[in-house]
């Protein structure tokens, strides 16, 4: 998923701490309704990029998530609205700052173009923030023709999850997601979720759906191609 990096800085000193506050976004949109479209945002921080600070003398690390959703067309603003991520540490184990704080939204959206901008700040430190600009346009999926959502990339999903409580359950499924759309020796296997709809049409009774998964390289090659019938 493209994302824009806006650095908002008067100084030199307010720029090098920006870049200390490692923040990642990213999203997929799914059906909702007839008519509307349910945009989900997944966030990672790195812990170690965050300022301890202390609350009735325990330790945590966190950050604000400030959300300015607008429509492109209208300029309206639809939401302006600030989270709060945060979690409790065990300051005295610097374990903690190999871990990432991963947490998702949800907003439901008609179809239009509209500027979404997500900020980042260290709850301990104002200094420390990162903006991310994205222009997201939203298409009804048609209800008269099967559809595939957009894909979400995840670290790892646990199927037939029990823990219906977690934020990243959905459909039988607990989705972790990787804001950070990279797999490597640390993380091997690439993990997706995605969405079909309207496959039980009565058009589509008499004729056989084919499910193909190809996955390329940055230069165009075929690394893995799979075939499912539906």
């Amino acid at each position: 998923m493209k994302k824009t990096l806006l650095f908002l800085s008067l100084f030199t000193i307010q720029l090098f701490a920006q870049q200390k506050l490692s923040f990642e976004f990213d999203y997929a949109k799914f059906n909702y309704d007839s008519t509307s479209t349910y945009l989900e945002v997944y966030y990672s921080l790195s812990q170690k990029s965050l300022t301890l600070f202390s609350e009735d003398s325990k330790s945590f690390v966190g950050a604000y998530l400030s959300v300015l959703i607008s429509d492109t067309a209208s300029k309206e603003i639809l939401l302006d609205r600030t989270y709060q991520s945060k979690t409790q540490i065990n300051a005295s184990d610097e374990s903690y700052k190999s871990q990432n704080l991963l947490g998702n939204f949800g907003f439901i959206l008609k179809q239009g173009t509209y500027s979404f901008q997500i900020t980042g700040t260290d709850i301990a430190d104002s200094n420390k923030y990162l903006t991310y600009n994205e222009v997201i346009t939203i298409k009804d999926y048609p209800a008269d023709i099967f559809s595939i959502s957009d894909i979400q990339l995840a670290s790892r999903i646990v199927t037939d999850s029990k823990n219906t409580k977690s934020i990243f359950y959905k459909n039988t499924m607990e989705v972790f997601p990787n804001p950070h759309n990279i797999y490597s020796e640390q993380m091997p296997v690439l993990f997706f979720y995605s969405e079909l709809y309207n496959l039980n049409l009565p058009k589509y009774s008499e004729k056989n759906l084919l499910l193909v998964q190809q996955l390329n390289d940055s230069y165009g090659n075929l690394l893995d191609i799979k075939r499912k019938s539906i």
